[in-house]
């Protein structure tokens, strides 16, 4: 029988039901106290996140996001009173993180502005203080594009940063689904332990679990890691409001990959040892990677300059092995002296996908109807509704303060 096309899952088929009192809306006191629901052969068994180290096998390989969350949310009030809040999502100008992070007099932004319509004309003001002086925030209204707006921010106080402004002016962006506002304690709880590159508006989740006592006892059994970054944007709360997967948009997100994470990567796929991808945004990522080299080795790719699409994936016959391509990008990178690889990730990951360099992902319990629950469908088949239900009589936590999970690929 031939099999279905990922543009034709009908997202319905993906649903189920989460009841209220199974989202957590704070995190757990330790961060390591979680429950961890571990899936191979079909079967499922109930542990914790400590046992994370007793349920890898030796040797596995850790692939971890180690983005960091900013505070994507500014604030402005109208000369009326009128609140308007303007979500930063992606650089514009200059257009890289780094850079516009670094920006310190004016900088453009992609972002989403709640009560747009009553902002009509003029820019917006922010007063503040900085080293002991009264200076002001501009945010210009440049251009809207279709459900988002390039914003121009601009600043009189030279000395700081758009990061400083941000971390001044801004607040850290929680889930929607938290339905509350962000306190205190998220800004440590709400960032991995490894957080380093900053410019996420949401935390790889399926990380916030990890404590050093955890890398300790991952260490003990020769159990390494190595990152990557993803950054993650708004798009991963973007609910699927199409009737079939063909209709519905995936968000690009920034990747990089530096020349040491694949190095490892190529060692472990060499040795036939586990890769294990910590969060949907590690397994995006790694397998972007696989795509990007083929892409390159098929003369379609500029190799500093990872684009993979919603549908690469599905539109490429590759059987190439993953550790012939990883060697070729390691080989290319050496000779140009290139220490990373950059680029954009759209890739879904959808029931039928065809992984080629992961064999297992940690990761927490994800919404109905979402791309996120699509991936865990990919892994898992239809054993993701046993494997949720379970979860739910076992009174486990959902979502991004939730409990954790340790799914295998059936390969």
């Amino acid at each position: 029988m031939q099999k279905m096309h990922p543009k034709e899952l009908q997202i319905e088929s993906f649903n189920y039901h989460l009841p209220e009192e199974s989202i957590a809306v704070y995190p757990l006191e330790n961060r390591d106290e979680s429950k961890l629901l571990f899936f191979k052969n079909a079967k499922v068994k109930h542990l914790s996140f400590k046992e994370l180290s007793a349920a890898l096998p030796n040797n596995s390989l850790l692939i971890l996001n180690d983005t960091k969350v900013f505070h994507a949310r500014l604030f402005f009030k109208k000369d009326t009173g009128g609140m308007i809040e303007i979500f930063c999502l992606n650089p514009h100008y200059p257009s890289s993180h780094a850079a516009i992070f670094e920006s310190n007099t004016e900088c453009v932004w992609q972002c989403y502005v709640g009560n747009a319509k009553k902002w009509k004309q003029g820019p917006l003001a922010l007063y503040f203080e900085f080293e002991g002086k009264q200076h002001t925030c501009l945010a210009e209204l440049l251009e809207k594009q279709e459900d988002t707006y390039l914003v121009k921010f601009s600043w009189d106080a030279p000395n700081l940063s758009f990061l400083q402004l941000t971390e001044i002016l801004g607040k850290l962006p929680i889930p929607p689904y938290l339905n509350r506002a962000s306190e205190a304690s998220d800004e440590n709880r709400y960032q991995t332990v490894f957080a380093d590159k900053i410019g996420s508006v949401a935390a790889p989740t399926a990380s916030l679990h990890f404590t050093p006592s955890i890398f300790e006892d991952l260490a003990k059994k020769e159990i390494e890691s190595c990152k990557l970054t993803l950054h993650v944007g708004a798009g991963t709360f973007k609910p699927v409001t199409a009737k079939t997967i063909d209709g519905h948009q995936m968000h690009h997100e920034s990747i990089e990959v530096s020349f040491e994470t694949l190095k490892k990567i190529e060692l472990q796929l060499r040795k036939g040892q586990p890769i294990v991808c910590v969060g949907t945004t590690a397994m995006r990522s790694l397998e972007s990677i696989y795509w990007h080299a083929y892409l390159f080795q098929q003369h379609k790719a500029d190799l500093n300059h990872i684009q993979i699409n919603q549908w690469t994936a599905y539109e490429m016959p590759s059987s190439t092995p993953a550790l012939e391509l990883i060697q070729l990008l390691l080989n290319e990178m050496q000779s140009e002296g290139l220490k990373s690889i950059k680029g954009t990730t759209g890739i879904l990951i959808a029931p039928g996908y065809p992984f080629r360099i992961a064999n297992a992902l940690v990761t927490n319990f994800h919404q109905p109807q979402s791309t996120l629950l699509l991936l865990i469908a990919a892994i898992t088949g239809d054993n993701w509704r046993y494997i949720y239900q379970e979860a739910i009589n076992k009174q486990y936590r959902f979502l991004s303060y939730g409990d954790s999970s340790l799914l295998w690929i059936d390969q």
